[in-house]
Formats: structure tokens, sequence, C-alpha cells
């Protein structure tokens, strides 16, 4: 979540296997719902395409959901953070939560990222501690989970890899009771409301009342993934809204009903949105989601609401204008041809370049000089102090050659008035 969209390093190459044909490879989910789907599905490619993958999954917490048991092709390793550590997180995200309402929360960034260099203090000794920035250098490929249907355009390092799209699945009908509520409204069509797994977590009873108080405004039905558990008590629930546990989130934006997908702004449900053509209203929580729904304005898929700004008046025009403006739908379905129009899919692209690194021995062929570089010559130091010392000894050459052109000036008028 930190930093510039979900930025995802696919695997960690274990020693010995570079020059293999199938490599073991580790995928590492950490926290969080979205995470797991992501490498989820990741490993189960790799897996098919004949790889012997192995998943670190963070088996509970306060905020990975409850999924449906499946068995896995790849192997799956759980582990637990001591309780201690998952307080710690806890506590984190609820006070990035008051801020997102309040304000800004750099200093828990700051104190989670101090948290890090602890955590390598306490297991490596001195002299030999890697170094956070040295080790994403060391990085054979990077795979990002995007695509320039949805992001700016930019040069990009020849070991980076866009493969937004990772997600896409054959479409299912969805369940017949969803349908059947669908049904009610007709060429109304329906909305559908996810925020993610994490937002659950606030139960904050303001936010679902007047969220639930904007849709009651609207013609359309209204689908929304929201834990019944905890749902206020003091809130009724509006006729045409129906609260689920679980959906199938990309099946819905399949549907030819749906009209619009309000969204927390998540890479994952982004570019589902917009492998379907359905235009959005974001309201980011924090970590990309706020700089992902900036790209989303910035193309016309859709328009952003801030948390703490949330009112149910607000929220149910900015759904009517989405809707009623044809140009976010169409924007939206250009972006969905862009996506699906490319000469390699974003599988073939993930297996594609994985095998070259294994076949190449490495990716050193793809990594520019400059990461070889030391910091003043990244940073061109030498180059400045190079011309600020031609710059200067130019300077002092000009004012001693001024000063010898008065001095001789000088000498021949007194000569001539002698």
């Amino acid at each position: 979540m930190a930093g510039q969209r979900v930025l995802l390093l696919v695997g960690f190459l274990l020693p010995g296997v570079l020059l293999s044909e199938a490599a073991k490879i580790l995928t590492i989910s950490t926290v969080g719902g979205s995470h797991y789907l992501l490498m989820d599905r990741v490993s189960q490619i790799l897996q098919d395409h004949g790889h012997n993958v192995t998943m670190l999954n963070h088996k509970r917490g306060p905020f990975m959901p409850d999924f449906k048991k499946e068995e896995k092709s790849y192997q799956v390793i759980s582990w637990l953070a001591p309780e201690d550590h998952q307080r710690e997180f806890k506590k984190s995200f609820d006070f990035f939560l008051e801020e997102t309402l309040g304000g800004s929360f750099c200093r828990r960034q700051q104190h989670m990222q101090s948290t890090f260099d602890n955590t390598i203090k306490e297991h490596f000794t001195e002299g030999s501690r890697p170094v956070l920035s040295h080790l994403l250098l060391k990085a054979e490929l990077w795979f990002i989970n995007s695509d320039f249907a949805f992001d700016f355009a930019r040069p990009l390092l020849p070991n980076t890899v866009y493969v937004g799209g990772l997600m896409e699945k054959p479409i299912k009908p969805v369940p017949q009771d969803l349908e059947n509520f669908i049904a009610k409204f007709g060429d109304s069509g329906f909305v559908l409301v996810t925020l993610g797994s994490m937002v659950n977590t606030c139960q904050n009873p303001e936010i679902f009342k007047e969220m639930n108080n904007a849709f009651a405004h609207l013609p359309q039905g209204v689908i929304w993934k929201c834990q019944c558990s905890h749902w206020p008590k003091d809130v009724h629930l509006a006729a045409n809204v129906k609260i689920v546990d679980w959906l199938p989130q990309s099946d819905l934006l399949a549907h030819p009903s749906i009209r619009l997908f309000v969204t927390h702004g998540g890479q994952n449900s982004i570019m589902e949105a917009i492998q379907h053509g359905v235009p959005m209203v974001g309201i980011p929580l924090f970590g990309d989601q706020p700089e992902n729904m900036v790209r989303v304005e910035a193309k016309k898929f859709g328009v952003s609401i801030q948390l703490k700004k949330l009112k149910a008046e607000t929220l149910a025009l900015k759904m009517k204008q989405i809707m009623e403006d044809k140009r976010y739908k169409s924007a939206a379905v250009a972006a969905s041809v862009i996506l699906r129009s490319h000469p390699l899919s974003p599988t073939q692209r993930l297996v594609g370049w994985i095998d070259h690194v294994l076949q190449t021995g490495g990716a050193t062929h793809l990594k520019p000089y400059v990461f070889q570089q030391p910091w003043h010559e990244q940073y061109l130091l030498d180059v400045f102090v190079f011309l600020l010392g031609l710059t200067l000894g130019t300077l002092w050459l000009c004012g001693k050659l001024l000063g010898m052109a008065v001095w001789w000036l000088r000498g021949a008028r007194k000569v001539k008035e002698t």
C-alpha cells in the first residue's frame, strides 16, 4: 500500500535455482485481504506454468477476512505475527483512520518505518545489517499491478513490467439471490459498493449512516459488501440497499445492469472496474488509495470524496453526477479497450519475464549502470563540483586579466602624461 500504487515484487528466487527450468519461487502475502487475493493469483499462475511455488501467508489478523477454504496446488506456509506486533499494527491503523478523518499521519508512518529498522537491528549483528534501500536495488524484476490504461504515461526502467489485470477470471453468473434483487430495479440497474477488507475495522456508525442515507436517494438498487455483524443497530437499512458479507465482485462488475462502482480506491478494485468499463466514486482511506483516486479523476473514470467530508447529500450528488454524465462511462469503456487489447496478456508478461530471467541467469543486463554508481555520482555531485570549480576558476582568471588590463592602461596614461 505504500507510496505509488501497489509495487509488487512477485517472488524471491531461492539460491541455486536460476539455471533450472522450474524455479523454486517464494511469494509473500502480507496484511490485508487484497494482498492475499493478488498473491494467491500470482502463485497459482506460476504453479500452473511449472514452477514450484510456496506462499508465506499471514494466517490471520485484524485486517484479514475469512476466505473460503480452497485446496491449493501450491504449498502454503502460514505464519502468525506475535500478539504485541498485531496490537501495534492495529493501533497504527486506528491512528491512520483517525488522521484520515481529521488530518495527516506522517508521524505514524515514520514510526512504522522505524519498526522495520528495529527488527533488522534485532536479528542482524552490526556490520552485517542489510539496508532496505540496498535490498530494493538488488531486485531482478519489478512487477507493477497497474496498466497505462489507468496510470500516467512515463518512462520505465528495463526491469519494470506492468501486469495490471492479473485478477481477471472467466465471468460466472451471479448468485440467484443477488440476481433477483437486481431484477427488482429493472432498467435503473444497480450500484455496487465495496470498501475493501479493512473498512469494517473502523466500525464508525456515522459513516454507515451517511452512506445509507445517500443510497436511499437513488432509484437504483445498491449491493453493499458490509459485514452484517458490524451494522449499527440504530440505523435502519434503506429499502433499496442489500448488505452481504461476501459477493463476487468481478462477476457483478461484468453484469449488464451495473451503473456505478463505489470503492475505497484499492488497486485490485480499480483494475477490475476498468477491465469491465464501470465508472467509479471513490472514498479513499489511506495508503495508495488517495493517489489511485487522483488518477481516476484525471482519467475521467469517476470522482473522489474525502472520508472526513463524507455527507449523505454530497455522496448522493456525486453518484448521480457520474451516472448521468455519460462521459465518465465512455472514458471507462475506452480504458477497458486499451487494457484488453495488449498484444500479451498480464499472465503472459508475468510468466514470460520470469522465464527470461531464469534462462539468462539474472537480469543484470536490464539494470541501469546508475545502480552501481556511488551516491555522489548518482546525484551528479562530481559534475556539479567540476562545473563550480570551472566557473570559479574562470571568474578568477577574468578578474586577474581585468586587473592586468587596468594596470596596463594606468601605466600607459602615466607615460603619455610625462
